[in-house]
């Protein structure tokens, strides 16, 4: 289910990139870039759950952990942007 999201992200940052900056427009890139990162978060879930390595295991561990964190920055982002 990443890989269709995935594709609707790109086309969704196409779409903005022509468009002049506005807060609007920012908002719209931060509240995408938090989507991306979710989609990393997912997808090193998966891996740590399923992968019997435990380097590999811990390698997306440490994956998942950045990406949350990326998301919950640019969550705060956002909303601080939208006040």
């Amino acid at each position: 289910m990443i890989l269709p999201a995935l594709v609707c992200s790109c086309w969704h940052f196409y779409e903005l990139a022509p468009q002049e900056k506005s807060r609007l427009r920012t908002l719209a890139i931060i509240n995408e870039t938090a989507v991306m990162t979710s989609y990393i978060a997912r997808l090193s879930y998966t891996v740590a759950v399923n992968v019997k390595d435990p380097e590999t295991k811990l390698a997306s561990v440490l994956v998942l952990g950045a990406s949350i964190a990326c998301t919950t920055g640019l969550q705060g982002a956002s909303a601080i942007v939208e006040i």
